[in-house]
């Protein structure tokens, strides 16, 4: 992405995750986010293939923690997703039939909200007519689960399928 927009890779990031929130809250178009990355005007074709870029960047699901989800749905544990994510994204993300079972799919992007904020956790369990105290929150930012613990949700940090397992196990039992 960084070639694409013509931006050298440390510039790039920082840029990136420097507008990132504002994007992904619904608050910057998509030419207006690449654009300020690139720090310069973008051919409408750049700024396009610059958004796919970024679709698939973050649609790389692990076989195992889609089968941990799978474990869940079977037996009969309801699951959604919160995710910060702008538009194009959580449109990508609607169509995975790996999150078909999910009872809900709630982006920072259509509520203008992002985690951590507890505004944004408090709206997504409005949204999902859920109390926070029956959630269990999964994120691998540490920001973003104590920001779900402060709304009352129980949050783990994902490392990887195994450690995930062997930390929802016992709060599933209880």
């Amino acid at each position: 992405m960084a070639a694409v927009a013509g931006v050298e890779l440390e510039a790039f990031n920082h840029r990136y995750w420097a507008k990132r929130q504002a994007y992904d809250k619904g608050g910057l178009t998509a030419g207006e986010y690449w654009h300020a990355i690139a720090g310069r005007g973008l051919a409408e074709e750049t700024v396009e293939e610059l958004v796919q870029r970024d679709v698939d960047s973050w649609l790389h699901l692990s076989e195992e923690v889609v089968a941990i989800h799978a474990g869940l749905v079977d037996r009969g544990i309801p699951t959604a997703l919160f995710s910060n994510a702008p538009v194009s994204i959580a449109a990508a993300i609607d169509e995975l039939p790996e999150l078909s079972a999910m009872k809900g799919r709630c982006y920072s992007c259509r509520i203008h909200l992002a985690k951590p904020d507890p505004t944004a956790y408090h709206t997504v369990c409005r949204d999902l007519g859920v109390a926070p105290e029956t959630v269990i929150m999964v994120d691998d930012r540490p920001v973003n689960c104590e920001g779900a613990r402060s709304t009352g949700m129980q949050a783990i940090r994902f490392r990887n399928p195994s450690q995930l397992r062997a930390d929802l196990e016992p709060l599933l039992a209880a």
